[in-house]
């Protein structure tokens, strides 16, 4: 009987050696800006990969969001951002930051009126 030597081969010592299966958060859609009078609806949405699902934040002119009026929907790839009646403290920059273990995405877009 012949003897077959096992193959062997060396995974790399890289950010994806613990689970090659991860990979850092992506959009595949993103938001643009917005233009909108005040007393309208806005929204900023966008779908996101990523694995380990990332961790989303949402910030306001680069400030952690502090709006009680607004609505945030995370489910498994969509982030979406609602302002239902917009008020002038509303304009401004909006940013999602999405973030795992192996990176990180950026988006950003203002909201201006019409």
């Amino acid at each position: 009987m012949q003897q077959v030597d096992q193959l062997a081969y060396e995974i790399p010592h890289s950010k994806y050696a613990k689970n090659p299966w991860s990979c850092a958060p992506e959009f595949l859609k993103v938001f643009g800006d917005v233009r909108a009078q005040i007393g309208q609806c806005a929204c900023f949405d966008c779908i996101l990969l990523g694995s380990p699902r990332p961790r989303v934040c949402w910030l306001f002119n680069n400030e952690k969001l502090k709006f009680d009026d607004v609505q945030i929907d995370d489910t498994a790839d969509l982030c979406r951002l609602t302002i239902p009646v917009i008020r002038k403290c509303h304009y401004g920059t909006y940013t999602v930051l999405c973030e795992n273990e192996i990176g990180r995405a950026i988006a950003s877009a203002n909201l201006m009126p019409n």
